[in-house]
């Protein structure tokens, strides 16, 4: 996997409202900066021309050292997912010769005052991320685990005379309209 940090992901105006969210949680709390960051996912057995995915990814080989006394917190897309960015940018590296099988963009915040309390720290983690589409990762290195390949889910059939029972089981409300009869 190779990293990558790219340009400031959040305006003057962004970076202001969204501290002052976090400071509703956490008084102390100081954001400082907001990157983009760049997960690539190289084909097996090749190296793609860092400087070629910096230059179209308008990136940095390397990435700058959090500030004494900050954290670092990497929101990316939600893990298992390919996010619609990733399916656009890793077709025009492709078509740009370089063989990479997945590229992922995400957003390293770098915050000073960083509680210790969990509770404190689940309110702000709300803050930085949509868990419906977003996962946030406490380490650069933990973007790895936006590549792994999902197993397919199983597909349940269920006979009809049990539908009734299973739909309660399982907490669905299927209406009538949903209901696919084989």
């Amino acid at each position: 996997m190779i990293v990558l940090e790219g340009a400031p992901a959040l305006s003057p105006f962004r970076r202001d409202r969204l501290q002052t969210r976090l400071q509703t949680c956490a008084p102390g709390l100081r954001l400082i900066g907001a990157w983009h960051g760049y997960w690539i996912d190289p084909e097996p057995g090749s190296q793609p021309d860092v400087t070629a995915l910096c230059r179209i990814l308008q990136a940095e080989n390397g990435y700058a050292p959090a500030e004494a006394g900050s954290v670092s917190r990497f929101v990316v897309p939600r893990l298992g997912t390919l996010s619609p960015w990733a399916s656009k940018a890793t077709e025009l590296l492709r078509g740009a010769g370089l063989p990479v099988k997945r590229v992922e963009r995400g957003t390293r915040l770098d915050v000073a005052g960083w509680p210790a309390d969990a509770a404190t720290q689940a309110a702000l983690a709300k803050l930085l991320h949509d868990p419906m589409t977003q996962s946030l990762l406490d380490a650069r290195q933990a973007g790895a685990a936006l590549f792994p390949a999902q197993p397919a889910g199983g597909v349940d059939v269920i006979p009809l005379a049990q539908l009734e029972v299973a739909n309660t089981r399982l907490g669905l409300a299927l209406a009538e309209d949903e209901i696919e009869y084989l």
